[in-house]
């Protein structure tokens, strides 16, 4: 079940989290600590200014290079550019933060 903004805040207010589904529980932590901390696999480490300035520049390098890629797979077929569907938009974001993440641990590892 889906749960509204209500009922979340609602849960955690009330401290009622042990209550919920395993379901209820994903949506309230996505909600209250964001998709991206949820998703990560870092979970307690500290990152330094350095670090999210590189995660930052990452990020930004990891869009324009799909962007990129649109552009030229759509040139080499003569194909019309257009939107792309809001669950291709998901799943492309989703992509693009496990990009960023896997360029970061590379290039920290080999720091």
């Amino acid at each position: 079940m889906k749960l509204t903004e209500s009922e979340m805040i609602n849960i955690l207010d009330n401290k009622n989290l042990d209550k919920c589904t395993q379901d209820e529980k994903a949506q309230v932590m996505r909600f209250a600590f964001g998709e991206e901390f949820m998703s990560s696999h870092d979970k307690g480490s500290k990152k330094t200014y350095e670090e999210l300035d590189m995660i930052e520049t990452i990020s930004e390098m990891v869009n324009e290079m799909t962007d990129e890629v649109f552009t030229d797979i759509h040139q080499f077929y003569s194909s019309k550019s257009g939107d792309i569907t809001p669950e291709q938009t998901v799943r492309l974001e989703r992509i693009k933060k496990e990009l960023t993440q896997l360029y970061f641990e590379q290039l920290k590892q080999n720091l």
